[in-house]
C-alpha cells in the first residue's frame, strides 16, 4: 500500500490514521479536527467499478450506475482517472455521508479505498488483498497491469478463501508462480488454507496494517 501520514482511511465505518511507516491506528472521528492535515481520504464503499478510459466517455451515466448496482440507490457518484492503468474508477457514496465528510474535511481529496491497494504495480503475477472483519478487497496483477479489483462481503475464513480462489482462477494464476501480498487483519487460518492448496506460494504480510492488533 502507499503510506502517508497526511492520509486518512474510512474502512468498515471506522476512521484510521497512518504513521509514516504505515502503522494503522484506529482514531475517533471526534479526534480528527477539520484543521488536521488530511490530503487524501480513502473511503470504503461496495459501490464501485473500473471503466477503461477509451470507453468511459461513451457510456451514459445511467449505464455506469447499473455497472455498480441493478437497484435504484440514492447515492452521489464520483469518478477519478487512474492514469497508470488508463482507466477510470466510478463509485457511489451515501449522500448524507458525503455531505458530512465534505463539511468536516472540505479540502480533502476523496478517493475510493481500492485505489490505495492498486497504487503499486511493479510486479508480475501478484495477488493483493486487504482483509477486514466483514469484507475483503482483492486485486490481481499481471506484467505490471491491473487485471481486476473487487470487494466481497465475508463472514469467516472460508468465505475469504472462496473469493481468493475465484480471483486466482479468473486471473489464470493456477499454473503461474504468483505471489500474495496481504494487508489488514491477520488470519492464520486463512494463511494455512492457502498454503495447503498452494504450498510454494510466497505470502508477504504487512503486520503494521493489522488494525486489530492495537
Amino acid at each position: 500500500m502507499k503510506y502517508s501520514p497526511s492520509d486518512t482511511y474510512i474502512f468498515e465505518n471506522n476512521f484510521f490514521r497512518l504513521s509514516e511507516s504505515g502503522f494503522w491506528k484506529l482514531t475517533k472521528e471526534s479526534e480528527i479536527k477539520a484543521s488536521s492535515k488530511i490530503e487524501t481520504l480513502y473511503i470504503d464503499s461496495p459501490y464501485f467499478t473500473l471503466i477503461p478510459n477509451e470507453l468511459a466517455s461513451h457510456i451514459p451515466l445511467d449505464e455506469k450506475k447499473r455497472f455498480i448496482s441493478n437497484q435504484e440507490i440514492d447515492l452521489n457518484y464520483l469518478e477519478d482517472k487512474i492514469s497508470k492503468y488508463q482507466t477510470m474508477i466510478f463509485w457511489g457514496i451515501d449522500k448524507e455521508i458525503l455531505n458530512a465528510i465534505k463539511n468536516k474535511f472540505p479540502t480533502a481529496n476523496l478517493k475510493h479505498f481500492c485505489e490505495s491497494i492498486i497504487w503499486s504495480s511493479n510486479f508480475d503475477f501478484k495477488l493483493k488483498y486487504f482483509l477486514g472483519e466483514k469484507c475483503i478487497y482483492i486485486a490481481s496483477f499481471n506484467n505490471k497491469k491491473l487485471i481486476l479489483v473487487n470487494r466481497f462481503n465475508i463472514e469467516n475464513s472460508e468465505d475469504s478463501l472462496y473469493f481468493l480462489l475465484s480471483v486466482i482462477k479468473e486471473s489464470k494464476f493456477i499454473n503461474e508462480p504468483f505471489t500474495i501480498e496481504h494487508s489488514g487483519i491477520e488470519d492464520k487460518t486463512l494463511f494455512s488454507k492457502i498454503k495447503d492448496i498452494f504450498p510454494n506460494v510466497e505470502i508477504q504480510y504487512d503486520q503494521q496494517s493489522n488494525f486489530k492488533n492495537l
